[in-house]
C-alpha cells in the first residue's frame, strides 16, 4: 500500500507522533506533504496569517503564551543535541521520505503533486478541508484524524469544548473523510479520560500519544476491508470558541497548557 501523510507544520505533537507512525508502518509511507498557507497575494496571506493565529491563540493568556514558547525552545534544543528536531522535514530527513509543502491542499499545483505520487490511502493530520478532487486521487480513500470520540464534538478545538462542558473523557477518533466536516465513517476510536487538573495541553498530549499505534490499526484493517467503518449518527458540530466561552473555560478553572 501507498500512504501519503498531509500534516499540519505543527511542532509540539504532530513530528514525534509521525516518527513513531514510520517506525511501526515505515514501509508503506510514500511522502509527507506539509499543508501550509493557502495561496494568497502576499497582504492577503499576511492578514490570512494574523486572522489564523488570533483565532487559535484567543484561549491563550499572555502566561499561556510564555510557557509554550519555552516548552518550544525546550524540545528544540533538545532536538538538536538528540538530532531529532521537532519538524516535519527533519522527521522525513531522519526516514529518508520525501516531504514537500502544499501552499492549498485543493489547488491545481498540490493536486498534481498528489497525483504524481500516486497514492493508495491519504492520511490527513491537519485541519483543511478535502475537496472533492482530492478526496477521488487514492484508490482507497482518505482518513483523518480527530481528538474526540465522534459523532460527538466535530469540527474546531474539541478539547476545549468538551471541558467547557464537563465531560469526563475526550479521545480519538480515525475516520474516513467524506464530503462533510468529521463524519466520515469511524474506523478507530480510543477514548481517554478528563481527569482534574488536565490541561488542554495535557489532553492532546495523551490523544497524540495513541495516534501512531491507530492509524496503524486503521491501517490494517483497511487493507483487509476497504470498505469498512461504521457510519456516525448525527452527533454535534463545534466552531472557534467566542468570548463568551473563552471566558467561561477561565472561570471554571480550566487551563490551556
Amino acid at each position: 500500500m501507498r500512504i501519503l501523510i498531509i500534516a499540519e507544520n505543527e511542532h509540539f505533537f504532530i513530528p514525534d507522533m509521525i516518527r513513531e507512525f514510520l517506525d511501526i508502518c515505515g514501509e508503506d509511507i510514500v511522502g509527507i506533504a506539509i499543508a501550509d498557507d493557502p495561496v494568497l497575494k502576499p497582504l492577503e496571506i499576511l492578514q490570512w496569517k494574523y486572522r489564523s493565529f488570533r483565532k487559535k491563540t484567543a484561549i491563550m493568556t499572555s502566561y499561556d503564551m510564555f510557557k509554550l514558547s519555552c516548552r518550544l525552545l525546550k524540545m528544540y534544543i533538545n532536538g538538536i543535541f538528540t538530532r531529532r528536531l521537532p519538524t516535519l522535514r527533519a522527521v522525513a530527513a531522519e526516514k529518508g521520505i520525501a516531504c514537500f509543502h502544499l501552499k492549498n491542499v485543493n489547488s491545481p499545483v498540490s493536486l498534481s503533486k498528489i497525483k504524481n505520487i500516486e497514492p493508495d490511502l491519504i492520511i490527513s493530520v491537519q485541519d483543511h478541508i478535502f475537496g472533492k478532487e482530492l478526496l477521488e486521487i487514492p484508490k482507497l480513500g482518505c482518513i483523518n484524524k480527530h481528538a474526540a470520540l465522534l459523532p460527538e464534538y466535530k469540527g474546531v478545538w474539541p478539547v476545549f469544548w468538551a471541558m467547557l462542558n464537563n465531560e469526563s473523557q475526550t479521545g480519538l477518533t480515525i475516520h474516513w473523510i467524506d464530503s462533510g466536516v468529521d463524519t466520515g465513517r469511524i474506523i478507530v476510536q480510543r477514548p481517554v479520560p478528563i481527569n482534574q487538573g488536565d490541561s488542554m495541553y495535557d489532553l492532546y498530549r495523551k490523544i497524540f500519544a495513541l495516534c501512531a499505534v491507530s492509524l496503524n490499526e486503521a491501517v490494517a484493517m483497511i487493507k483487509e476491508n476497504p470498505s469498512g467503518g461504521t457510519v456516525q449518527r448525527k452527533g454535534c458540530y463545534f466552531s472557534f470558541p467566542d468570548r463568551a466561552s473563552v471566558l467561561r473555560f477561565r472561570q471554571k478553572g480550566d487551563s490551556v497548557i
